[in-house]
């Protein structure tokens, strides 16, 4: 009995664990504000293997703060401007209603290189 409990308790933590995932490295072709947040396009692939690859949502309700979300799209708004890579920590699918899409939504990371 405690070994199955064990067995469970450690699948538990290696699921939450392995929940998340990163987007490729791409250079945003598009920035669209939608649904109360930025809808990023790019090649970054399909991190949690949503309905739509190759776009990432930013919810500014999902983010935290404004002052979060603010600084976010400043990180977004210099790659798209200066044409560098940006990489999302995606870890849930969101349903961008205006588009009809399930894409990645990023709450966690934004990366830029």
């Amino acid at each position: 009995m405690k070994k199955a409990i064990l067995a469970m308790v450690v699948m538990m933590f290696s699921w939450q664990v392995s929940a998340g995932a990163y987007s490729s490295w791409a250079i945003p072709t598009q920035l669209e504000y939608v649904n109360g947040g930025i809808l990023v396009s790019g090649a970054f692939g399909n991190p949690n293997n949503c309905a739509v690859s190759n776009k990432v949502f930013i919810s500014s309700e999902n983010v935290g703060s404004g002052e979060k979300f603010q600084s976010l799209l400043s990180i977004l708004l210099t790659a798209f401007t200066a044409k560098k890579e940006v990489r999302f920590r995606s870890d849930y699918c969101f349903n961008v209603t205006f588009h009809g899409e399930q894409v990645s939504e990023s709450r966690t990371a934004v990366y830029i290189r």
